[in-house]
């Protein structure tokens, strides 16, 4: 720790310990992020359990952990359909596994002005991102309250959580409400004085697939040029995925509620939610 108190950014002592005769529970498992928690948590001792919707992702991940010498088992899970979600809870609680970590990782993009998006489209964003989150909340954290141990839910938004924009407002949507999920989460374990601890991922430009996997059928205009830009920002500027989740396991670990890859830009862009939210203060008293 350091002389103000303050834990180092990749710092892994407190998660190491968390670890302790544990099993991780990472979504979203099959690439970037979620790859990196899992391998992250494995270096650490964890047995992992990995969940994706994409069966050969989730197997490479699952050899790549292997080969390294750590412990993995999958299982192919649609977060947005919650009977799988539950099913993946059942099959990790029946062995006796305590959960000292849950990540709910699983994420998707779809860029475009919000009239022109398709509903299925907002129906997947917001299943994947949104009751993603929640359902991985609810077939876990009871099970978590009820084993009396400190444990960690990372739910993983994004910096897009306090911005509003024309491109990306499907996604800034369901991450917003995934940061007021996580609050409402921590403040209802609170309150109940369970031993579980509730962070939330408010990443910056991370090297992953997001952007690969947006808006398949986008090839011109001006939305098809918003998807090529983000591609090459994140491969030319995105933090690497393992770095990543080393950054903001370090400090969901040491009890940090905001967790984040780029402190210099949340701090930023909390600083113009917090003017926008000023203004419209000001606005309401003069009316």
């Amino acid at each position: 720790m350091a002389a103000d108190g303050r834990v180092p950014r990749t710092d892994l002592t407190g998660a190491r310990r968390l670890g302790e005769g544990a099993v991780a529970v990472v979504t979203g498992a099959g690439s970037g992020l979620g790859a990196g928690f899992a391998e992250v948590a494995a270096s650490l001792g964890m047995r992992v359990v990995l969940a994706d919707a994409d069966a050969p992702r989730l197997e490479a991940v699952e050899d790549r952990i292997g080969a390294a010498g750590g412990a993995a088992r999958r299982m192919v899970t649609d977060v947005r359909r919650y009977e799988e979600v539950q099913a993946l809870a059942d099959w990790v609680l029946a062995e006796g596994e305590h959960v000292g970590l849950l990540v709910n990782d699983a994420g998707v993009e779809h860029v475009g002005p919000v009239w022109e998006v398709a509903p299925e489209d907002w129906h997947r964003v917001v299943g994947v991102n949104l009751h993603g989150v929640y359902h991985g909340v609810r077939a876990f954290v009871p099970a978590m309250m009820a084993a009396g141990r400190r444990s960690v839910v990372l739910n993983v938004a994004s910096v897009g959580a306090l911005t509003a924009g024309a491109h990306h407002g499907t996604y800034e949507v369901t991450k917003h409400g995934v940061l007021v999920l996580s609050e409402a989460l921590a403040d209802g374990l609170s309150a109940a004085g369970a031993p579980v601890q509730v962070s939330v991922a408010l990443p910056g430009p991370v090297r992953t697939r997001i952007y690969e996997d947006a808006n398949p059928a986008v090839a011109a205009g001006a939305t098809g040029d918003r998807v090529a830009a983000m591609r090459r920002l994140l491969a030319d500027e995105g933090m690497a995925p393992l770095h990543a989740a080393r950054t903001m396991l370090a400090q969901a670990a040491a009890g940090a509620f905001w967790v984040t890859t780029h402190p210099d830009m949340l701090r930023a862009l909390a600083a113009r939610r917090a003017e926008r939210l000023s203004d419209l203060a000001r606005t309401v008293t003069l009316l």
